[in-house]
């Protein structure tokens, strides 16, 4: 009886520790989807990596945004080791992360081979847990997802006219 109450807890401790590593392993070649959503605006920006949807399956099928886009596996790999390493891996929460208004004021989502899992912020957080969350935000934008080429169909019921209209201000 000792020895089984020894491996319950001796798998229990294995599992908490597993768990508070954080699910998603940094491997290139896993089929893996990170997403960034804003809920201020309602966006949603995904990256997937080529093991996940090839480019030409992706930029092919005509869909009604440009918010996805497909980076090779070493990019991904790299880019799940970062949020790791800023906070996803500290703050995870197994699962999908809301969609449409949710507690949260950003959120990362990164679905892989070993689940689905989120990490995100809210007004009352931390200011570190905050101050982790714009930095990945930031890498993320301006060091991945801008640098991703992507020529994705958009559908563009308006035609040509669409450029004709004045570019909105940016409020701030």
């Amino acid at each position: 009886m000792q020895n089984q109450n020894f491996i319950l807890c001796a798998s229990l401790a294995l599992v908490a520790s597993c768990a508070s590593a954080g699910v998603h392993s940094a491997s290139p070649g896993e089929p893996t989807r990170v997403a960034l959503f804003l809920y201020k605006n309602g966006l949603v920006l995904e990256l997937v990596n080529e093991a996940h949807t090839a480019p030409v399956a992706a930029y092919s099928e005509t869909r009604s945004s440009s918010t996805l886009k497909v980076v090779d596996d070493k990019t991904m790999s790299d880019l799940v080791r970062y949020l790791g390493k800023h906070g996803f891996s500290d703050h995870e929460e197994v699962g999908r992360a809301p969609r449409g208004a949710g507690p949260y004021i950003l959120a990362f989502e990164i679905e892989s081979p070993n689940g689905t899992s989120h990490w995100g912020t809210t007004a009352a957080d931390s200011v570190d847990k905050q101050r982790n969350m714009q930095e990945s935000y930031r890498h993320f934008i301006g060091d991945v997802f801008n640098r991703v080429q992507a020529l994705q169909t958009v559908e563009n019921p308006e035609g040509s006219s669409l450029f004709d209209k004045p570019v909105p201000t940016p409020r701030r």
